[in-house]
């Protein structure tokens, strides 16, 4: 469970690496170890490396170069955006092993850092008993038999809720997985008014973080800062002429020696050269930014990852506003605003995309 890893040597390295297969080609997955170790030949070949000077490269050298875990483990998390199920058998009860533990667990690609985590104990309780937070993004690992990972730790313990209490509960027996009896459940997203009901019912400490569960003015659908990234963000990036291959999305990038800072949101058009990233945008989300107090927050936050990143643009979107601030003039005034009620009008995007558009 660290093809992360693997991955990110590739990226650093410019090794290039044959694309992961799916989940369910099980042959493929078995040749793909066999197409790895050809990359991997094929580079040491390159540059005249020795079999033990490849094992070193990979196992010892290239690891502590990218900064060991702290180049995939997140210490000062984001606000979560999600919250997700996740289980463990009897053999398991390792994972009680206290907050400060970091472990891989099989959840969903979809993770990010800072997500929730609602672990439930298959045996020998059958419950909910701990929550903890995913402390990398989530990734596929094709050598993992579940295939998909994060690493979670940060557990606080709760009260324990057992099947037989949430197939009870008024709000949680609607949940396709408690139906279904938890089986499948590693990776089930948890809607976010259910994710606070469990805190409730499992009577959580107040540290463990809640979402803010509120309707907007233009759709009952967005309620959380998740829904306005993939809701609102995402069909517009697509509209100004972006695809899925043009922005990242948790990007962590090194800052002075061997420190790294979590870009938490959007880094358009990334590169990479010597080490360095460099952006042409960066985008900052919040759900609903209510005072002029949390805007400035938010837009020193974002200004801060547009400067390290050398962005010729900063954004701030919530589910109300878009505000963009250009590097000309040090981001220190709104270039651009506009209402997200008008992001599908034709005029108002004809300006957006000569401001930000692919270029």
């Amino acid at each position: 469970m660290n093809f992360n890893i693997v991955e990110k040597i590739a990226e650093e390295f410019d090794i290039q690496l044959p694309p992961v297969p799916a989940k369910k080609d099980y042959i493929e997955r078995i040749d793909y170890y066999i197409s790895l170790c050809n990359a991997f030949y094929e580079f040491a070949d390159e540059h005249n490396m020795t079999s033990f000077e490849l094992f070193a490269f990979l196992y010892d050298f290239a690891p502590k170069y990218l900064g060991g875990w702290k180049s995939y483990i997140v210490e000062d998390l984001p606000e979560p955006k999600s919250a997700y199920f996740i289980g463990a058998g009897k053999d398991d009860l390792f994972l009680k092993n206290g907050a400060s533990s970091i472990t891989p667990w099989q959840c969903n690609p979809d993770t990010q850092a800072g997500d929730m985590i609602v672990m439930y104990k298959r045996a020998p309780v059958s419950a909910v008993d701990s929550v903890w937070r995913s402390v990398s993004i989530g990734f596929n690992d094709p050598f993992f038999w579940f295939y998909r990972c994060t690493y979670i730790g940060n557990c606080v313990a709760v009260h324990h809720l057992s099947l037989k209490d949430m197939m009870k509960d008024k709000v949680l027996k609607e949940m396709p997985i408690v139906k279904k009896n938890m089986q499948g459940v590693n990776g089930v997203e948890i809607m976010p008014s259910q994710y606070n009901h469990i805190l409730d019912v499992t009577k959580a400490n107040k540290s463990i973080c809640r979402f803010e569960d509120e309707e907007t003015d233009m759709s009952a659908d967005l309620r959380v800062e998740k829904d306005v990234e993939n809701k609102l963000i995402i069909p517009l990036l697509a509209k100004l002429g972006y695809e899925d291959s043009d922005f990242v999305r948790q990007l962590n990038i090194t800052v002075g020696n061997n420190n790294y800072v979590l870009i938490p949101d959007f880094v358009l058009l990334p590169k990479k050269k010597n080490g360095h990233y460099t952006a042409f945008a960066v985008i900052e989300a919040k759900f609903n930014i209510k005072s002029k107090k949390e805007l400035e927050k938010t837009q020193e936050q974002a200004l801060s990852y547009a400067r390290q990143l050398d962005a010729k643009y900063a954004v701030v979107v919530d589910k109300n506003k878009l505000h963009i601030f250009a590097e000309q003039d040090g981001y220190n005034k709104v270039i651009f605003e506009m209402p997200m009620a008008k992001a599908g009008e034709s005029d108002t995007l004809s300006k957006l995309r000569k401001i930000i558009g692919k270029k």
